[in-house]
């Protein structure tokens, strides 16, 4: 008998035990576990965008696409760029289209020019292609291979306060803009034996097309007449300097210096200008618009033109996803902020200029190949023949 109580008693006190050890065990607070982060990298899809140097810096910064990222965490956005613009468009009609990036920078001539390699963004996206009608001025039978980000003109930047001490008026016509450039060559070109009276870059080819492309627009397609006006213009005293020996950068910094009188830009490039400037030297940086016409009674002519094309590879195995970064970039516009500054900027020419004719240059059907460029900087040579090449450009033409 009293070992059954001593066993009973024990079976108790065991009991007891675990009971209190299993309260002890519930009241311990439980560690919170820390969430896991979403593996982005790993996971997202990559897409891959192919930019020029300019277009990267001035509309599709690292913040915008940063931004982008972080709204589409599925999306990558990976960039690859090149400075050699004239490397960047051989490169672009060479490179098969297996080889392109997904999203490619195009200008609209470039388009027209590697046709079969751009996706229809009319197909992918009838809608939101409807809604831009940039987009739609350079459709091809309906088919739209690229989104312009921004249409864009070509001004003359100049400072106010070298016009000013010279005593020299905004130019309306285009013997008023070549006598302004003598001008600034003769006579602050006499005291700075380096300063340039009309700056243009040509030793990179390129920044020959205002003259060499849009000029012929403004024209009203009379490429004669327009080359001709070019041909005198580089071959006269009004243009002082070498122009072959400079590119387009080492001028631009030389006009931030004022050593350079007056230059032809696009409105996009015074984002550059201006980071070299000061407040008070913004104040006194203006622009007006290239004036073509013979005289004052004809109409103002000004081209606008699509710049900044955002095309998708038409063998990208990531369409969609290509498409949610073009539809978000044109929607969200991070650079918006950017183009109101621009224009504020450049309404300085549409007040000199209130009534103008404005005929936009479709580089489908009008645009001359980049071999005017290089026709402009033959013009500087002491072997060219204006006539002969003439001939020779109006049998390119035909082809």
């Amino acid at each position: 008998m009293k070992k059954r109580i001593l066993l009973l008693l024990g079976i108790v006190l065991t009991l007891l035990f675990l009971v209190t050890s299993c309260q002890t065990k519930k009241e311990e607070p439980k560690k919170e576990e820390k969430p896991q982060e979403p593996v982005v990298e790993e996971t997202a899809q990559e897409v891959t965008l192919l930019l020029k140097d300019d277009e990267f810096d001035l509309f599709l910064s690292k913040e915008v696409i940063k931004a982008f990222e972080e709204e589409y965490p599925e999306i990558k956005i990976k960039k690859s760029k090149t400075k050699d613009i004239v490397k960047y468009y051989e490169e672009l009609e060479e490179t098969e289209p297996e080889a392109l990036a997904d999203i490619v920078v195009n200008e609209a001539g470039t388009i027209a020019l590697n046709q079969g390699k751009w996706a229809n963004l009319t197909a992918l996206d009838s809608e939101f292609v409807g809604q831009i009608p940039e987009a739609l001025e350079y459709a091809d039978e309906e088919a739209v291979y690229g989104i312009p980000l921004k249409m864009e003109t070509d001004y003359v930047f100049y400072w106010k306060d070298l016009f000013a001490e010279q005593e020299l008026a905004v130019p309306e016509t285009w013997s008023e803009f070549v006598e302004t450039a003598f001008a600034l060559s003769e006579k602050v070109g006499s005291e700075d034996p380096e300063f340039i009276a009309l700056g243009c870059g040509f030793k990179d080819i390129w920044p020959c097309y205002p003259y060499m492309e849009i000029l012929p627009v403004a024209e009203t397609g009379d490429i004669y007449r327009a080359y001709e006006k070019v041909y005198q213009l580089l071959g006269s005293e009004a243009v002082s300097g070498d122009l072959l020996s400079l590119g387009r950068s080492e001028v631009t910094s030389l006009f931030a210096s004022k050593k350079v009188g007056m230059m032809t830009l696009s409105g996009s490039e015074y984002q550059k200008i201006k980071e070299d400037l000061s407040e008070e030297e913004l104040e006194n940086l203006g622009c007006f618009y290239l004036p073509v016409r013979d005289t004052k009674e004809e109409p103002f002519r000004v081209v606008t033109y699509g710049k900044t094309f955002l095309s998708i590879n038409e063998a990208s195995e990531n369409k969609e996803a290509a498409l949610t970064f073009i539809r978000w970039i044109y929607a969200e516009s991070g650079y918006q902020e950017f183009l109101a500054e621009e224009q504020e900027f450049l309404q300085q020419a549409s007040i000199q200029m209130p009534e103008v004719e404005v005929l936009t240059y479709h580089s489908q059907s009008q645009a001359l190949p980049f071999w005017s460029c290089e026709l402009g900087v033959q013009m500087l040579t002491e072997e060219f023949d204006f006539e002969q090449e003439m001939e020779y450009v109006y049998e390119r033409g035909q082809d």
